[in-house]
């Protein structure tokens, strides 16, 4: 509750841009009336539900913010260096998870998140591909294994995902505007 006025700060639906939009009945509420509500208190959620600053966009729920996210080095010179410098950062620090991707489509869905939770922490709008909608967020396959949404556009970030898993930034077209991603 905040008095006389709401704030409605989720996404548009499918628009791809945060929203903003700010009602307010145009009463102001006298002392005693904001006295009736509660105090704010500082969120309490858990751990990933915040990100690192100004800049940042919020996290997804199938990639819950990490503080590692705010350090990785994220060239902010275009939308593709930010993929292509995710992309190395990723690939460098969890050597282990791209041993496991060539057999483990699950690793895949965790490098993924690591490479979009970087972006999104440096401020880049990347999300995942989703390529089966049959499937639930629960099920990795349901997520594009080396590819992210950024500015409309599907880009595939790894040559041989689970072998050498070379970074690349290989733009693989149009992100249909009515198309689920996440």
């Amino acid at each position: 509750p905040l008095g006389m006025e709401s704030i409605d700060v989720v996404r548009g639906s499918g628009s791809g841009n945060p929203g903003w939009w700010w009602g307010a009945d145009g009463t102001v509420a006298s002392p005693a009336e904001i006295a009736k509500f509660p105090p704010l208190a500082a969120p309490t959620g858990p751990v990933g539900t915040t990100g690192p600053g100004p800049g940042a966009l919020p996290p997804l729920s199938s990639v819950p913010y990490l503080p590692e996210f705010a350090t990785a080095p994220i060239d902010k010179s275009s939308p593709e260096a930010a993929a292509m410098s995710a992309a190395k950062w990723a690939r460098e620090k969890y050597p282990d998870l791209f041993v496991k991707a060539a057999t483990d489509r699950q690793a895949c869905a965790d490098i993924m998140a690591k490479v979009i939770g970087a972006m999104r922490a440096a401020g880049f709008d990347a999300t995942r591909v989703v390529n089966h909608t049959s499937f639930p967020p629960s099920n990795p396959v349901r997520w594009g294994s080396d590819s992210i949404a950024l500015n409309g556009r599907i880009f595939d970030l790894y040559g041989d995902m689970g072998g050498k898993s070379t970074p690349q930034v290989l733009d693989v077209g149009d992100y249909a505007a009515d198309r689920q991603r996440e």
